[in-house]
């Protein structure tokens, strides 16, 4: 069948692709002259350059927020606000002579100082690792850990120590037998008697001597009476010294 198409329609000479108009145009008259009624699938709509650019520009920006929102999330302790200093926990050593104090300090970014202050006073933390300290503590008392972060926030924590053995020798017992006196001494809970220290010091000649005897089970340290006045000094293994009086009398002097 020939097809009646308009020749100033649709230039079939013309080297030139049909536009979209002019393909519907051709198609709707070959099913028109075929006799075939059919629907045509309805073009589908694409999206204009506009709104796709639109849409890439926003998700774009929206991914940079939340970069930007993570990062800060992550640099914000130790930056705007104070770094916080968490999992501090202290051991006493063995012999109650001292205690080790440890912590953490939570920020993504190093910070400008660690510090600590025993009873006032200052005293070296040693960084075990990344973020991570620690303090040698000599004595009972008050220990305050404080951290200054990069752009100057300040924060501290306190915790209080007291499983140190900071308390000296005590008597137990005393008794004179002929020119010479038996005292018995304990250390309670603490590291124990230091008695290779133990001495005995003369103000009239000023010299110190050791005791005549001394028994490290028992307790015992025997001394020789003074023919004046002697100032006995009993340390234990901390540094803790207990110190008594000798009188030069031998009527039965005790220690005062």
């Amino acid at each position: 069948m020939k097809m009646n198409f308009p020749p100033d329609r649709i230039d079939t000479n013309s080297m030139e692709h049909f536009t979209p108009e002019q393909e519907d145009i051709l198609l709707h008259a070959i099913l028109s002259d075929l006799h075939i009624e059919k629907s045509l699938p309805p073009v589908p709509a694409f999206p204009s350059y506009r709104s796709v650019v639109r849409r890439r520009y926003i998700i774009r920006k929206c991914c940079i927020a939340a970069c930007v929102a993570l990062l800060l999330f992550m640099l914000m302790p130790g930056t705007v606000v104070p770094a916080p200093i968490s999992e501090v926990s202290a051991a006493p050593a063995a012999d109650s002579s001292s205690a080790r104090v440890e912590f953490s300090v939570n920020s993504a970014v190093p910070v400008r100082e660690v510090s600590a202050q025993m009873n006032d006073h200052t005293i070296q933390v040693e960084e075990t690792s990344y973020q991570n300290y620690a303090v040698d503590v000599q004595e009972n008392g008050y220990l305050l850990l404080e951290v200054y972060s990069i752009s100057g926030m300040y924060s501290s924590q306190g915790i209080e120590i007291d499983g140190i053995d900071d308390q000296a020798p005590v008597v137990i017992s005393h008794y004179q037998s002929g020119d010479t006196i038996v005292i018995t001494f304990t250390d309670n809970n603490g590291v124990g008697i230091d008695y290779p220290s133990i001495t005995c010091y003369s103000s009239d000649t000023g010299i110190s001597s050791a005791p005549l005897y001394y028994d490290e089970k028992t307790g015992q340290v025997t001394f020789s009476l003074p023919d004046s006045s002697e100032v006995i000094s009993i340390p234990d293994k901390n540094g803790n010294t207990l110190t008594l009086m000798l009188s030069a009398s031998r009527t039965g002097d005790s220690p005062e």
